[in-house]
């Protein structure tokens, strides 16, 4: 495709958005928050808020997501986890590449920020 024909498709994508923009929203919305109550939808939010907190895992994502959803017990205390939310991944701020250690409480979390 020419670039002319491309800016003629970006302009009109552009007006019909604008046109449009509450139907838009309102189909983007209820897409996320649809999408967002699968399990692939909420693997995808987990990694990217990781992400956005500076845990770099080499590309090994799937496979520290995958150790995160199933551990049960804090490796540092043994408490048992009784909701997602309560569950950390335990990285190291200093180091660049792989740097996570484990998966912890929010307790033990809050702890290791003191120290």
């Amino acid at each position: 495709m020419s670039e002319d024909r491309k800016e003629i498709a970006r302009q009109r994508a552009r007006k019909y958005y604008y046109d449009n923009r509450q139907h838009v929203l309102q189909n983007v919305k209820k897409y996320q928050s649809e999408y967002l109550k699968t399990a692939r939808g909420q693997k995808v939010k987990t990694i990217c808020q990781w992400r956005n907190r500076g845990i770099n895992c080499n590309d090994e994502w799937d496979e520290i997501y995958d150790w995160w959803f199933n551990c049960k017990t804090c490796d540092i205390c043994d408490k048992v986890f009784d909701k997602r939310q309560n569950k950390c991944v335990d990285h190291d701020h200093t180091l660049e590449g792989y740097n996570v250690r484990g998966i912890i409480c929010r307790t033990c979390n809050n702890i290791l920020l003191e120290l």
